[in-house]
């Protein structure tokens, strides 16, 4: 099974009222991958009760993210207009960058919570600065939604997709002997 469909048979899974462990223990066999791998690609699948236990708050992240696309195209549409010759790729590559982010988030793509919250938290130490040095009353309310944004994503990162447990247990094999292997715990 590649990735994707892994994901989505995982979902349909969840969906059917099964805990994501019990996903993952009927995938196990068929999925052709190690445990370790399908717990990583498992994990950054959020289970039916987190979407609708932490939606609201999944929307007000997608709504911040929106309000930061639109300010940033304006932004570049001002700097356009300011320095015709510039670069029209470069100027109009955050906000579709940010698109992109916000498309992953809508479709519930566990790892983009992350990434979001790391590169807002990278924007807010790049402008944090300058908006210091030349204090512009104008420049905090996008310094404010820039940590709520990271806020928001570190938080439905931990919430939505939680970390595996990884532990060892003793077995006995076919031949009675004790041995040792890992298991796997996925938080739903």
């Amino acid at each position: 099974m590649t990735k994707k469909e892994i994901r989505s048979r995982a979902l349909f899974l969840m969906q059917e009222g099964k805990s994501k462990q019990e996903a993952f223990d009927e995938l196990l066999p068929t999925a052709g991958h190690t445990a370790d791998e399908l717990a990583g690609i498992m994990r950054f699948v959020p289970s039916p009760r987190a979407r609708e236990k932490y939606l609201t708050v999944h929307i007000f992240l997608i709504i911040a993210m929106c309000i930061v696309i639109l300010l940033k195209m304006l932004a570049g549409v001002s700097m356009f207009l300011d320095k015709p010759g510039a670069s029209f790729i470069l100027i109009f590559l955050l906000p579709a960058l940010n698109v992109w982010f916000t498309y992953s988030l809508i479709r519930y793509q566990g790892s983009a919570y992350r990434l979001v919250a790391i590169l807002a938290l990278l924007s807010f130490i790049r402008s944090a600065p300058a908006v210091i040095r030349d204090f512009n009353i104008l420049s905090l309310p996008e310094l404010v939604l820039i940590v709520v944004i990271a806020g928001l994503g570190f938080f439905l990162n931990k919430r939505m997709v939680p970390a595996v447990t990884e532990t060892r247990e003793n077995y006995t094999d076919e031949y009675g002997r004790i041995r040792l292997r890992k298991k796997f715990i996925l938080p739903d």
